[in-house]
């Protein structure tokens, strides 16, 4: 609809089919042809043009919510002897929802556009605001309210804030009656009640035993009729070691390796100088969770440098990982094989496994 009748230029009423009008041949329904009217756009009209206002916009521009929207107006600065233009291009405005308060102002990439055209951004048209705060009215003064703080976008509603209390202490309303009467003195009552809490008796028992020393025999036999004349033998002690490993808490994944530097009787007899040939004890990365067996096998058999052989030690694991045992085990590591007497180097470990081949 567009024509010099300004009814016309405007939102007008739906146009109505008659498909009974006897001058036309109805449609036939049963064959499913039909007649449907359907609006594509809604006109609109907007104020004059006159000395002080332009009419750049329609009322469908502003908020549904304003009672009486305004018309589109010039939303910037006051200026006066402006050009207008008829420009073949396009103009968009930009509502932000998610980004609250005043937003900085958008870039834009031209892109593929000409070298004669002309893309820029306009900031602040109407400055965002975030408020940060919220007047409460119709509060009792006196009386302690709670509160929590939502926020509400078309997104939908976000997480509620943290409870907070607050006792309004604003100026009382004015009087506007009086009434007086009586009350009875009561006389309180206070009971006193003397008592003793029972505190029950402690006594402690000790027990003591008397020290006794462990007596080992150590008996030399031969053949009857053959004396014993000549020979050495000693008395040993195996050396024995204890590797741990704790934490704070449960672990749940990491391993570790030993090392140990000892001397090689082979070689160093072989050599015939006096002096002693060693070697290092190399092992590969023992998980967390192994067993006696495990760490066993790994100082013996599958070390990655020079294992000592089996039977070289006997290894027992304390401990169940439990808050008890320091989230750990205990690995009791006793060197009982014939090449491995006397005193002998500690044991190391690497838990960060920085040494690690």
């Amino acid at each position: 609809f567009n024509g010099d009748d300004a009814t016309l230029n405007q939102d007008v009423l739906e146009l109505v089919v008659d498909a009974a009008h006897v001058d036309c041949i109805a449609f036939s329904a049963v064959d499913g042809e039909s007649v449907e009217i359907t609006t594509v756009r809604d006109g609109s009209t907007s104020i004059q043009f006159t000395a002080s206002q332009l009419p750049l916009g329609d009322t469908g521009d502003v908020p549904s919510s304003l009672l009486s929207p305004p018309p589109g107006r010039w939303m910037g600065k006051s200026a006066q002897d402006l050009s207008l233009y008829h420009i073949t291009g396009t103009q968009w405005t930009t509502t932000f929802d998610d980004f609250l308060g005043d937003v900085p102002k958008m870039e834009v990439s031209v892109g593929s556009l000409p070298e004669s055209a002309h893309a820029e951004v306009f900031d602040d048209v109407v400055t965002g605001v975030n408020p940060i705060s919220i007047d409460l009215s119709h509060l009792e003064t006196g009386a302690r309210h709670f509160a929590r703080v939502v926020a509400t976008n078309e997104v939908g509603d976000g997480k509620s804030s943290g409870q907070d209390d607050a006792v309004p202490s604003g100026v009382p309303p004015v009087l506007d009656s009086l009434s007086v009467g009586h009350a009875l003195r009561v006389h309180e009552v206070q009971s006193l009640t003397i008592a003793a809490s029972h505190i029950p008796e402690v006594q402690t028992i000790k027990t003591s035993a008397a020290a006794v020393p462990e007596l080992q025999q150590v008996v030399l036999e031969s053949a009857t009729g053959n004396a014993i004349d000549s020979g050495y033998f000693s008395l040993r002690v195996p050396e024995k070691q204890v590797v741990s490993w704790s934490a704070g808490s449960p672990v749940t994944a990491g391993s570790f390796f030993l090392r140990l530097e000892y001397i090689d009787t082979t070689a160093s007899v072989a050599l015939g100088s006096g002096e002693l040939v060693t070697k290092e004890l190399k092992t590969d990365c023992i998980p967390f969770t192994a067993s006696a067996e495990d760490v066993k096998e790994a100082i013996e058999i599958d070390a990655i440098e020079n294992g000592l052989g089996v039977g070289a030690v006997r290894v027992t694991r304390s401990g169940d990982r439990s808050y008890s045992s320091n989230f750990g085990y205990g690995y009791e590591i006793e060197f009982i094989g014939d090449a491995f007497r006397g005193n002998i180097a500690q044991l190391a470990s690497d838990l960060t496994l920085s040494g690690l081949d």
